[in-house]
């Protein structure tokens, strides 16, 4: 349904005073660099990396928040990269997006119906008879019921976990095709995560809505999404089904995210990768492999060879040398962490922990 071909974003610097008497050219943040991803219609991708990685760039990116430096949006076959105007609002009440912190992205001064009604009044959709009848649809599906306890109110008399509910009824009033959800349960409590996510699939069922899930967390990204994608620096270095890439990661850095991701069942805990160093700069992106840096099983041609994106399975890709020669062998161990093996090659199922 929606496709992204290229998509870059890149940041120039501030120059300083000197660079300008030098007449130096500013410096560009390579915050996305080249990203390829598609979301077919009811489906959850979730987009999993590092803080850094450049997930919510691509996410604000895809809903033509941020500026696009180069590559393509491509939505039912339509490119919507350069939409002005009229079009860009049609295109945005299609595609909505869920920000991280629930207590920020609503106005204090503003009751919960308002707040949800404001995307109709802004698209042009309905009388105020109608518009109501959205509103409460809306709020329902979101988890806040019954609609009507809770119209009235502000968002400081709610709870996280309603505001973040509120959020998401706002998207949905638009009835939107697609939906960005940016780390929307990282400012939760455990104990209301699980409800959040299940108002997510709740969507995906009632409404055929896709899903681009973003977080950091790949335990969550396996519980919640029908395939995953691995961002390092601006570049998604793996994707595929949820299943099979848990199971037999093909990328060095989404192996390593692997060992480190916590396990309910102490015998069946990994054996933990941690990996050296930082991410690199993004103004200053490493020629060949951009992974190559911190990687434990670097060689030569990393370090002067970008490698392409390998298929390694049905709907797998991995951006890695040893990719096509199947399982990568064992990272090694980081000193004075768990070294206990995997009891099983069967990943343990992740509990709901509500």
């Amino acid at each position: 349904m929606i496709e992204l071909r290229g998509l870059q974003v890149h940041f120039p610097l501030r120059r300083s005073f000197s660079d300008v008497l030098r007449r130096r050219a500013p410096r560009l943040v390579r915050a996305v660099d080249g990203v390829d991803l598609q979301l077919t219609r009811g489906e959850i991708v979730a987009l999993v990396g590092e803080s850094g990685s450049g997930k919510t760039t691509t996410g604000r990116a895809l809903t033509r928040l941020a500026p696009i430096t180069g590559g393509q949006i491509i939505l039912e076959g339509r490119d919507v990269t350069a939409l002005r105007g009229a079009a860009l609002r049609a295109f945005r009440r299609r595609v909505q997006i869920i920000f991280q912190d629930p207590y920020e992205s609503l106005d204090p001064r503003r009751t919960v119906g308002e707040q949800v009604e404001e995307p109709l009044i802004v698209q042009g959709i309905g009388k105020r008879g109608e518009r109501s009848e959205r509103i409460e649809r809306a709020m329902e599906d979101a988890g806040l019921r019954p609609a009507a306890a809770f119209r009235d109110r502000y968002p400081h008399e709610l709870s996280g976990g309603q505001r973040q509910r509120v959020a998401i009824a706002s998207a949905m009033a638009l009835d939107p095709d697609v939906l960005v959800a940016d780390e929307p349960v990282s400012m939760l409590d455990v104990s209301l995560r699980s409800g959040i996510l299940r108002v997510m699939l709740g969507l995906r069922e009632k409404r055929g809505v896709g899903i681009l899930f973003i977080t950091h967390d790949l335990s969550l990204a396996w519980l919640i999404a029908d395939r995953i994608a691995v961002m390092y620096l601006g570049r998604i270095v793996e994707v595929g089904p949820a299943p099979d890439l848990i199971a037999d990661p093909r990328h060095p850095y989404t192996k390593a995210l692997l060992s480190v991701m916590p396990s309910p069942d102490p015998a069946r805990r990994r054996r933990r990768a941690i990996l050296r160093g930082e991410t690199p700069d993004a103004t200053a992106i490493p020629a060949g492999c951009r992974f190559h840096t911190r990687c434990p099983l670097v060689f030569d041609k990393c370090r002067v060879e970008d490698p392409p994106d390998f298929p390694v399975g049905d709907g797998r890709t991995a951006a890695c040398w040893l990719a096509p020669d199947g399982p990568l062998p064992e990272l090694p161990v980081a000193a004075g962490t768990i070294e206990r093996e995997t009891a099983s090659a069967e990943p343990a199922t992740p509990t709901d922990t509500t």
